[in-house]
Order: structure tokens, then C-alpha cells, then sequence
């Protein structure tokens, strides 16, 4: 992963090189100083913390993306990154916060629920082809 966003980075001339090593660095700093004060017996909660990031980073990603001139796969790419993401994020977070014993362990569930997710899906899906099919008229073009 790191090969393949350096690699993007410079291939497009998004930033210098020195930017790259000092995101490595200072991630690297951080991670590791996470890693060595966390105690083992709450390393679960960490994982699930890291992995949310790295969610939320995708979408980010996804998100910043949304601004430019794209084919109709990149669209559906930028679309994927961003729901795949938020939903690596949401989920990592009420891991976190099960593990964490933060919230409680059982399932949150109520009547009507399958109709409302699917409903949920619908409107994903339906905004998503509107997204692909006219990408000039989604909020962030104007940017």
C-alpha cells in the first residue's frame, strides 16, 4: 500500500517528495507511540481505531476526489471509496466501541428495520447512478 500511494503521488505530481517522507514519518511517530502505550490486553480496540482511520482516509480520499473530470469508472471508483469507507469507519467505530465495553455488545434492532435498510440502499444506489449519469451536478462542483 505504501508502494502504490507514493507511487500515485509522485507519478500524478501531487506533492514533493518531502511531504511524502514526513507523512511516513510522522505516521510512523504516532503509530508507534500508540502502539507502545496501549496495553496488550487493549490492542483489539486499537486495531479496530486504526482500521476506522484508514476507513475515514479512503473516503477522504474519495471525497477530495469528487471535484475533478472523471470517466464513468473512476466515478463508480470515487463512489465505492467513499461508501466503502464510511462504512469501514462506522464499523471500526462501534467495534471500538464494543470491544471497549463503551457500548453495549448486543445488536440494535426495531421493527421495520429491513424495509428502512433497504430503503437506505435504494437511495445509495438511485444517488449513485444520478452521481455517474450527470457528475456536473453534485454539490461539490463547484469547487
Amino acid at each position: 500500500m505504501l508502494l502504490a500511494v507514493v507511487g500515485g503521488l509522485l507519478d500524478q505530481g501531487i506533492v514533493e517528495y518531502q511531504w511524502i517522507v514526513l507523512g511516513i514519518v510522522l505516521g510512523g511517530v504516532i503509530g508507534g507511540a500508540a502502539a507502545r502505550m496501549v496495553q496488550m490486553t487493549a490492542m483489539p480496540e486499537m486495531v479496530a481505531l486504526f482500521n476506522g482511520f484508514g476507513g475515514m482516509a479512503s473516503l477522504l480520499v474519495g471525497w477530495a476526489a469528487l471535484g475533478t473530470d472523471s470517466s464513468t469508472l473512476t466515478l463508480v471508483t470515487i463512489i465505492l471509496s467513499i461508501l466503502i469507507g464510511g462504512v469501514t469507519f462506522t464499523g471500526s467505530m462501534i467495534a471500538y466501541g464494543k470491544l471497549s465495553e463503551r457500548i453495549g455488545s448486543g445488536a440494535v434492532l426495531f421493527s421495520g428495520q429491513q424495509v428502512v435498510n433497504s430503503f437506505i440502499v435504494l437511495g445509495i444506489l438511485a444517488g449513485s447512478v444520478m452521481f455517474c449519469i450527470e457528475p456536473a451536478n453534485h454539490p461539490g462542483s463547484t469547487w
